[in-house]
């Protein structure tokens, strides 16, 4: 990774770390870790809008992505679990989420895949 985008892939390294995550892919504008079940963590930093940046969950299946989820887009989805200040999608905000609900987002995708659906059909 390039830029600040640098650095924040070295804040994640050490969340994605702590829940066996492992860097796959590091290039200038996208890094990806991969666990050994077939999740990753995806870090894409946006071409157009630097310093702008993507952190993005995914499941591999036989065919490759099966499906993608936004943080972001998942605090969303867990708010009223969350205090209203971390909603926020700053840097510091995605990494507590990502390491303090990994069990909820690794072990039960489809706990929240139709709501994040709805979500995102909102988006459009």
């Amino acid at each position: 990774m390039i830029g600040v985008w640098a650095e924040i892939l070295t804040k994640l390294l050490g969340v994605g770390r702590q829940l066996d995550f492992e860097l796959d892919e590091d290039s200038d504008f996208i890094a990806r870790l991969t666990r050994a079940d077939g999740w990753q963590i995806v870090l894409e930093g946006d071409r157009a809008s630097y310093p702008a940046f993507t952190l993005n969950i995914a499941r591999t299946g036989e065919t490759g992505i099966a499906r993608s989820y936004a943080l972001w887009l998942l605090m969303k989805n867990f708010s009223p679990l969350l205090d209203p200040e971390r909603l926020l999608p700053t840097l510091e905000n995605q990494l507590w989420f990502l390491e303090g609900f990994a069990e909820r987002l690794f072990d039960d995708e489809e706990r929240y895949r139709a709501e994040y659906a709805q979500l995102e059909i909102g988006l459009t």
